[in-house]
């Protein structure tokens, strides 16, 4: 049996004794009884361990020993992408899926390369043209895997039709039907989404069930107190459940009980909820003010190459302050395309200011680039892009430095209804952790504040309140769209909102025609949760 490990060793040790030394021919000895598998493994140490030039050498000998394979053609690929040679490293990795149709690694790795270049719905396409073949569809497991890359590709409707392909093969299995659910629900297919949950709430799976409880609740307005599905979510309540399964279900519960307008039961789901959140999702304060205090300093210098080809919009504020809404209304105009919530921002930040402060000027540069790349992707052209990530307010230097063209929107509400929706949600995202605690809600609030007057003061920022948008949206869309550029009449916008994929809390209330009764809604639970009078 080879012992790779020690033949790898003996390799280093040769290059650390001397680095004129050329170990390869011995190393390539060692292998030659070795079957192809163990050759493709040394090669991917090798390139693993800074030696990719070496692991080519490597399989350019186990080609020639066992002829050219998907095996070798793809482990080829990965010493290329070591080495920095994209092109090459593609066309390897499209000639190892050539000749294993049926293998997920070459063709996951084509499609994060396309991924990588913005080209997100090709990637997408190509796991959905890799999975619907009648083998892959079998393979249950594989065909999540693919689905999760369709939905961070912005792709649920892709992903939705290939899991409903593959529930053919596998009619009740829990991780599917999860998926299911959740691309139904972020298209709007909300009564397919709602069976999805009801038979997830039903089945063995006690946890997997109480987290389908929220989903249930998400997917419509509730008038009925005798609705079946508040029974099926009541029986959940009554079992004991791990923290984050537990906060689930109350969320859900809370919910409901609004829509019922049982304010003090909802009041008091959402204390047991935002508990259990806080056991199980601790907000990182440290982190909060290392961020904050970034934001409040101008340390970039300004791109001097803006593109004016596409105009990226930033909708900023407080979570839950009416950003969904804006861009969805936005959305309507021809020409306008709304991205949802991107965190590229925040990663494009962290990277540039991470480099040495000399090489700042042409990290902006190509941090734009990068940008737009992502927000234009390979579907129809747009003049103007929205990314509603509202914890951009963070982000507003790299923002206004990068992107001189990009325009920035921010939205505000009622403190008080923006306190009292976000104790309401049960966040994912680390950075929105905050919404648990209303000392947390009311410090980062003030912070949001500070942050968008400091940067009012050095860029345009339209403010937009939500109870305008509401109550006078002709008016207030008028001046949005004034603000970005767009000079087509504001009455040309679409009756129905063509909302593709949503995947924020709004996703139900985005697709609704414009309510007012969420303006001064906190006026229902004063009485019963008497933290908000501090937002007053």
């Amino acid at each position: 049996m080879v012992d790779v490990e020690r033949m790898l060793a003996r390799f280093a040790d040769a290059i650390a004794r001397d680095a004129s030394a050329n170990p390869l021919p011995e190393l390539i000895a060692s292998l030659a009884a070795a079957p192809v598998q163990v050759w493709a493994a040394v090669a991917d140490r090798l390139a693993r361990q800074s030696w990719p030039t070496a692991a080519l050498a490597v399989l350019a000998e186990a080609e020639a020993r066992f002829g050219r394979q998907a095996l070798i053609e793809f482990h080829r690929a990965l010493a290329y992408r070591a080495i920095g040679d994209m092109d090459n490293a593609a066309a390897c990795a499209q000639a190892a899926a050539r000749m294993a149709p049926q293998w997920l690694q070459p063709v996951r790795f084509v499609a994060d390369g396309l991924r990588e270049r913005g080209r997100t719905h090709a990637a997408a396409s190509m796991l959905f043209d890799f999975a619907m073949q009648p083998e892959i569809l079998k393979d249950v497991d594989t065909v999540c895997t693919c689905m999760k890359f369709m939905i961070e590709c912005a792709e649920s409707g892709l992903a939705h039709a290939l899991g409903r392909a593959a529930m053919v093969a596998h009619p009740h299995h829990p991780p599917l039907m999860e998926l299911l659910a959740k691309t139904a629900l972020e298209t709007g297919q909300f009564d397919e989404a709602r069976n999805f949950y009801r038979d997830l709430a039903l089945g063995p799976h006690a946890a997997r069930a109480r987290l389908a409880a929220l989903g249930l609740a998400l997917s419509k307005r509730f008038d009925n107190a005798a609705d079946t599905d508040i029974a099926l979510i009541d029986g959940m309540l009554q079992r004991s459940a791990p923290a984050s399964a537990k906060a689930s279900v109350h969320f859900a519960r809370a919910k409901i009980s609004d829509d019922l307008r049982d304010y003090r039961a909802a009041a008091e789901h959402l204390r047991i909820a935002n508990a259990a959140a806080r056991a199980v999702q601790p907000w990182d304060r440290a982190q909060w003010l290392r961020d904050k205090a970034r934001a409040l300093q101008g340390l970039l210098p300004r791109n001097r190459a803006p593109d004016r080809a596409c105009v990226p919009v930033f909708v900023i504020g407080m979570p839950r302050s009416g950003t969904t809404l804006l861009s969805e209304l936005m959305a309507r105009h021809t020409g306008i395309v709304s991205r949802g919530e991107l965190n590229f921002a925040e990663h494009i930040d962290r990277a540039v200011t991470g480099t040495p402060r000399q090489a700042w000027e042409d990290a902006l540069t190509s941090s734009a680039a990068m940008y737009r790349t992502h927000i234009i992707r390979d579907d129809a052209a747009a003049r103007v892009y929205i990314d509603k990530n509202p914890m951009n307010f963070l982000h507003l230097d790299w923002i206004t430095a990068a992107l001189p063209e990009a325009r920035i929107i921010y939205c505000a509400r009622h403190k008080a209804d923006v306190a009292l929706s976000l104790w309401f949600q049960f966040f994912e995202s680390p950075a929105t952790r905050f919404s648990h605690d209303f000392a947390w809600i009311r410090e980062v609030d003030a912070g949001c504040e500070e942050i968008v007057s400091y940067w009012s003061a050095r860029a345009s920022i339209l403010r937009v309140a939500y109870e305008d948008l509401v109550l006078d949206q002709t008016a207030v869309m008028a001046r949005v769209l004034a603000h970005i550029g767009y000079d087509a009449d504001v009455s040309a916008a679409e009756p129905v909102a063509q909302a593709g994929q949503i995947a924020t809390s709004s996703l139900w209330q985005a697709r609704q025609p414009v309510y007012a009764s969420s303006i001064g809604r906190y006026r229902h639970y004063l009485e019963f949760i008497p933290e908000l009078k501090s937002f007053l």
